[in-house]
């Protein structure tokens, strides 16, 4: 292969015929390309066949460190006979790996880190003295701090204080990544170096015959007794930076059908087709994307666990994670025949792909699951995109939704999170009905502000047309934003974010017309007023929950004196006679409304605290003019807002 200019996989003995399990020769063809620093082209109009993976005994990706470009072919990725109660070692491992040809690395000198925290390590620190000499994507560790304490359905206990930063050759932080949270100590800092060229990644057509295998876990008696839930990979994994994914199209097919679904079976649940993790400046761009099944543990033989969300795209530790023009499919859906269908949004019985869906028994679930989800990710974007959700799990720092369409945003994190120009249906299997939320289970934290500019909400006023939603499905008003209050440690400081809006118009979900003007749309949900001390010291009637750890290894739960050994692995432990607020929540300064079609309505709790309520010294600004706000909630005959006095009793009922 001398003097070639690129590689392709019939060159190591690929058939291309749809039928061949051609995985090991596409191994080998990257092997040879990634060595020999040499592109990959596929034959247009070649179908390449994947099911087993294991590659002279043992199973593992095909590595692509180099331009590599599909355009014209397809790939079958057959997971059909997968099973998640047997095949961890297949499943769990990606099908496509881009990564670096740079070795990740750890910094550990006790010297050198120590070094760094007594020079401070915080949000105001601009440069770490690593000596590295190159770029890099880092992330340092304090596992002797725990963030993102998960509450609720799927919680746990918290995962080490971390974050991903960017720094050049010299220690220099970039603007972009600069540190959220104080370090009080560092255990290590992992180190990813840039490689010098951009990678591109280009066109394919790829379909995921999806695991076919029931879940469900039964005893000797057949008794079910669990739902396995452990993520399928089979994905194309970006773990490099500078890398840009272009054209590439995921369609599934397999999947555990409706009737089956009903009956109580329960499908695999997948990571993102398309996922990057630990990497800066990751760019997929036109690609078609799938959203997954939504399997409901309570439909099952089991009868509880909630459900199981599975996804197209996931972002793990990336700096500049980009969606640009990136569509699904499946937005649209329609139920024919008992088979769920992709549908236009004309279409009579078309509903989108989050609508709730009823069992025989009349048990509720989601369709779809959204599209995708991050972690730890910063400046994460969706440009020109239709797809079902934006949910930052935890840890986004700054965002942007530009040009878009999404039916749900959900958001843990901080910095400036911009959306412009951008549609949202607000389709909830829940009663909120909220046009964007900031995620309870993390403890609804955007420490930062919230910019909403040329936006369009399609929200309830009454009750779903859903044909497939269940008839009891009464929703509550509209709400600008869902937010939740635990007396719970989070692991940080948690603040209300400041808003902007400038331009927003609301729609009726169900005739799709303009809602007149003088809609009333409450800020938040009622939490502030069922608990009007979440700003407080001490809380007027919530006990604080302490999350059961013993991380300092004195015998107690951390915070309270209850031995750790009468409580491990419960949901949390409350001290009922103490109201010490753990999770005191910082009021916004700014909160601005203006070019709107609705007025906001404002709870007033200043007659319920001493200090004239949460939102006591917050601007409401209703015009562009610096002297154009309300301080506090105090007013009565308002301009976009709405003041109301209130009580418990009242807000509760809301």
């Amino acid at each position: 292969m001398k003097n070639t200019k690129f590689v392709t996989y019939e060159q190591f003995g690929a058939v291309g015929d749809g039928k061949t399990n051609d995985f090991a020769a596409i191994c080998a063809t990257h092997d040879y390309a990634n060595e020999n620093h040499l592109p990959v082209k596929a034959e247009a109009g070649k179908t390449y066949y994947i099911s087993d993976t294991h590659v002279n005994g043992a199973v593992r990706p095909a590595v692509i460190k180099t331009n590599t470009d599909w355009r014209g072919a397809s790939f079958v990725i057959d997971d059909s006979q997968l099973s998640v109660h047997t095949d961890g070692e297949v499943y769990g491992v990606s099908i496509f790996s881009v990564q670096s040809y740079y070795e990740p690395s750890k910094v550990t000198d006790p010297e050198l880190l120590s070094g760094i925290i007594a020079k401070g390590f915080g949000p105001e620190t601009r440069k770490i003295d690593l000596k590295l000499g190159y770029s890099a994507l880092i992330v340092p560790y304090n596992n002797n701090h725990k963030i993102y304490r998960r509450r609720g359905y799927n919680k746990h206990e918290g995962t080490a204080m971390r974050e991903i930063m960017v720094i050049d050759g010299e220690g220099n932080i970039s603007e972009e990544t600069p540190l959220m949270f104080e370090y009080p100590g560092l255990d290590f800092i992992e180190v990813y170096r840039f490689d010098d060229e951009p990678l591109l990644i280009e066109g394919g057509r790829f379909t995921t015959i999806a695991s076919d295998i029931n879940c469900v876990v039964f005893d000797e008696n057949g008794r079910a007794t669990a739902a396995k839930q452990h993520y399928f990979e089979r994905n194309l994994y970006v773990k490099r930076s500078h890398t840009t994914v272009r054209g590439v199209e995921h369609y599934v097919e397999g999947e555990i059908s409706y009737a089956r679904q009903k009956a109580g079976e329960v499908g695999a649940a997948y990571h993102g087709f398309f996922s990057a993790k630990q990497a800066s400046y990751v760019t997929f761009e036109d690609c078609v994307m799938s959203a997954r099944r939504c399997y409901h543990k309570t439909w099952s033989p089991v009868g509880r666990g909630g459900a199981t969300g599975t996804y197209d795209l996931s972002g793990w530790e990336v700096n500049k994670l980009v969606f640009k023009n990136c569509t699904q499919h499946n937005f649209w859906v329609a139920i024919r025949d008992g088979v769920i269908v992709d549908a236009n949004p004309t279409d009579p019985d078309a509903v989108l792909s989050l609508s709730p869906i009823c069992n025989d028994e009349g048990k509720s679930a989601r369709m779809f699951w959204g599209i995708g989800g991050s972690n730890l990710c910063k400046n994460m974007e969706y440009i020109g995109c239709t797809l079902s959700r934006f949910d930052a799990h935890n840890g986004l720092y700054n965002g942007k939704i530009i040009d878009s369409t999404l039916v749900a945003i959900a958001l843990t994190g901080g910095g400036d999170m911009h959306i412009e120009n951008t549609t949202v249906y607000s389709e909830n299997h829940y009663k909120q009905n909220n046009i964007f939320g900031l995620r309870g289970d993390y403890g609804s934290v955007w420490n930062g502000r919230i910019t909403f500019k040329n936006f369009k909400a399609y929200v309830y006023t009454d009750k779903s047309t859903s044909p497939n939603a269940p008839a009891y499905r009464e929703y509550a008003p509209s709400k600008f934003m869902s937010i939740g209050y635990a007396n719970w440690d989070y692991g940080y400081r948690i603040s209300f974010p400041d808003i902007d809006v400038d331009g927003m118009t609301l729609y009726d979900m169900n005739t799709r017309e303009l809602i007149n003007p003088g809609h009333e749309v409450p800020l938040t949900t009622s939490v502030m007023v069922s608990e009007p001390g979440i700003h407080l010291e001490n809380t007027l009637y919530s006990p604080p929950y302490y999350c059961d750890v013993d991380y300092d290894g004195d015998g107690f739960v951390d915070g309270t004196n209850v031995h750790y050994d009468d409580v491990v692995e419960t949901a949390g432990v409350c001290i009922p006679d103490s109201r010490k607020n753990i999770n005191r929540i910082t009021p916004p300064k700014k909160v601005r409304f203006a070019n709107c079609n609705f007025d906001v309505v404002v709870w007033d709790t200043s007659a319920l605290t001493p200090d004239g309520g949460f939102f006591g010294d917050t601007k409401f600004y209703y015009g562009n003019g610096e002297d154009d706000y309300y301080l506090g909630t105090g007013h009565k005959d308002t301009c976009a807002f709405k003041f109301r006095e209130c009580d418990i009793k009242s807000a509760d009922s809301e």
